[in-house]
């Protein structure tokens, strides 16, 4: 089929507009990457805190694995945990979620049901105490647009938890080896929970910047 002249230019229009948001994305993600140094996680169950390092690497450069991992109770991380560590270090902490407790669909997932009845009484706990410890917790769920708002602003970081399975990653979409690390990283195959960082988000492309403990720094639509 031949082609008119107004096919291809706007075919030329459309290229250079991609091209200009995937440079403002690049660009912006690496604004953004430099607030939070990167960090990988060592083991497949440590990527929140993992995330938690990264924050406090922010004030403490030198800070490791093993200074977070000696203020904890145990080597099954819950966000709650996470929060309390946090907050050991100085951190102005504020914890949303829809679930003041454990999740009863937890049980179905295998990675949560093997440490359930260890973890209870200690999550549980942790909940009941976190006023005193200096935890503000906010039992609702955060709307989209106010985390968008808050990032946007520079008002907060934040980690939080999502379903790897769902995650999408603009970097790893456009190289086949980008996408092939990305999708064998074990977190992903392992589990549905899988915490990031979020540390930029820009309202012209709508795409948020995030450290994945996982892998290399991402850019996530």
């Amino acid at each position: 089929m031949e082609r008119t002249m107004n096919d291809v230019e706007f075919e030329d229009i459309t290229e250079s507009e991609e091209d200009q948001r995937w440079a403002r994305i690049i660009a912006f993600g690496r604004k953004c990457s430099n607030l939070v140094p990167h960090m990988k996680q060592i083991y497949n169950w440590d990527c929140g805190l993992t995330c938690a390092a990264m924050l406090l690497r922010r004030k403490l450069p030198n800070i490791g694995h093993k200074d977070l991992t000696e203020r904890l109770e145990s080597s099954s991380v819950w966000s709650i945990d996470l929060a309390y560590v946090l907050q050991s270090f100085g951190l102005d902490v504020s914890y949303w979620t829809t679930t003041t407790g454990i999740h009863p669909d937890y049980v179905a997932l295998d990675f949560y049901n093997r440490v359930l009845d260890d973890d209870r009484e200690r999550v549980e706990r942790k909940f009941r105490e976190a006023r005193r410890h200096g935890v503000r917790v906010h039992n609702q769920s955060m709307r989209a647009q106010v985390l968008e708002a808050q990032i946007e602003e520079n008002k907060m970081l934040a980690i939080v938890l999502v379903n790897c399975h769902v995650l999408r990653c603009l970097e790893c979409d456009r190289t086949d080896s980008s996408r092939q690390e990305s999708s064998s990283s074990v977190p992903c195959k392992q589990f549905s929970g899988h915490y990031v960082v979020i540390c930029g988000y820009d309202p012209q492309t709508e795409v948020f910047v995030i450290k994945d403990p996982s892998s290399n720094r991402c850019k996530v639509d």
